[in-house]
């Protein structure tokens, strides 16, 4: 075999440019649906991993071990009579061969039977969800007040939160259905302004209650997030969030990512004389933020100014005239960990290159996103004023709860 051949074939072409004859497109950071078996179509999971400079492949899904571009070609495009040198053949000549009838009926079988297997899991995970709400108690009077309050937050704000949270005593959290593991959970319904999504945030204790339990995820959300509804021919999906008071209650509202921080910061607002104050848990920070308008093919976006994507927007509420918000604030995380994203840099914005967001970048951004998708769903005339909220650098609103109910003091943003 020759294996200056097999070497040519693998500097000619890339593991992408094969993939994407497949129809398969490999994203940004080389990751993408996988172009054998179809895996990650139907989810957000993005398996297939192109590596050593698009020479090498894996599928974390089907086939963890992977192969070379020569494999790749061959398993995808070739009969059953070629071999692999065929495969480099076509490669170091630019010969690109159709995908074989073998290939497209592997994929379709796969892809089928991929379709089948998330159905299901899905179908589980939403009933697993209205059981988990259906069977749980009141939160009130339970560990998951001990836990809040474990957390300083006590008062109003906790029992107007305890009033709509809820307490399951052996809430599922992972291993099989039946005889898997089981612990003390509050749990939270989400909810969109069209009703119930059929989902619940789940948070995981400790047997006493007075912290989250020492297994990974100490958090999991279980069944639907957000509901899809008609935007002309498409639709976009509207992410659902965690009441912790009613929607018509009195006061401003908070909105941060999780319940704890939600509470924390209503806490703070409603400071000694216990003032009343509307809050709500995204249940994760993109739904807090929503999405930025990014490039399709190369995942940029413009760094210098946010630019919220319309179709992929954050947890929000339309503001009832009767009811008016009065302040919308966004609270942000001070405690964000660092991360890379691709943005357009130079002075006519045409050099792609790769930027850090470190956490006061990240909060500002989460903030103005947050910001953006809020101020839209206000009433008409309406004079409520939003704007985003950054606890001190390194802590999050938690953090500068306990702190200011032990005494001590903490800048915010």
């Amino acid at each position: 075999m020759d294996a200056s051949l097999f070497d040519r074939a693998s500097a000619a072409v890339s593991c992408e440019d094969v993939a994407e004859r497949g129809g398969r497109t490999v994203l940004r950071k080389g990751r993408g649906v996988c172009p054998l078996n179809g895996c990650g179509a139907n989810s957000k999971a993005q398996p297939f991993a192109v590596l050593d400079s698009g020479r090498r492949w894996k599928c974390w899904s089907c086939d963890p071990k992977g192969g070379d571009v020569v494999d790749l070609e061959h398993r995808l495009y070739s009969s059953g009579s070629d071999t692999l040198a065929d495969a480099a053949r076509r490669l170091v000549g630019g010969v690109a061969q159709e995908e074989s009838a073998e290939s497209r009926e592997r994929r379709s079988k796969a892809r089928a039977q991929a379709e089948e297997e998330a159905m299901a899991d899905a179908a589980w995970k939403t009933e697993l969800a209205r059981s988990l709400w259906r069977e749980a108690g009141a939160a009130l009077g339970s560990p998951a007040q001990t836990y809040l309050e474990a957390r300083a937050i006590r008062g109003p704000v906790a029992a107007r939160a305890l009033a709509l949270l809820r307490f399951h005593p052996a809430a599922y959290h992972s291993g099989d259905p039946t005889h898997g593991v089981r612990l003390p959970a509050m749990i939270g319904l989400i909810m969109t302004e069209f009703g119930p999504t059929g989902g619940v945030h789940v948070t995981y204790l400790s047997p006493d209650g007075k912290r989250k339990t020492h297994r990974d995820p100490a958090k999991r959300m279980w069944g639907p997030q957000g509901v899809r509804v008609a935007v002309g021919d498409d639709t976009m999906s509207v992410p659902g969030g965690i009441w912790l008071t009613r929607p018509d209650a009195p006061g401003p509202l908070v909105v941060a990512e999780g319940i704890e921080n939600a509470l924390s910061r209503a806490m703070l607002l409603a400071g000694d004389l216990s003032l009343p104050v509307r809050a709500a848990a995204a249940g994760s920070l993109d739904r807090l933020a929503g999405f930025e308008v990014t490039d399709p093919k190369t995942g940029a976006r413009d760094v210098w100014s946010v630019t919220p994507d319309p179709l992929r927007p954050p947890f929000t509420w339309p503001e009832d005239p009767a009811h008016p918000f009065g302040l919308v604030e966004v609270a942000t995380d001070g405690d964000m960990s660092p991360v890379k994203v691709k943005g357009w840099a130079g002075k006519k914005k045409t050099k792609l290159t790769t930027f850090e967001r470190h956490s006061a970048e990240r909060a500002r951004v989460c903030g103005a996103l947050g910001v953006a998708g809020w101020r839209r769903r206000l009433a008409p005339d309406s004079g409520t004023v939003v704007k985003a909220t950054r606890s001190p650098l390194g802590l999050d609103f938690n953090d500068v709860l306990k702190a200011t109910a032990s005494g001590e003091t903490g800048a915010m943003a």
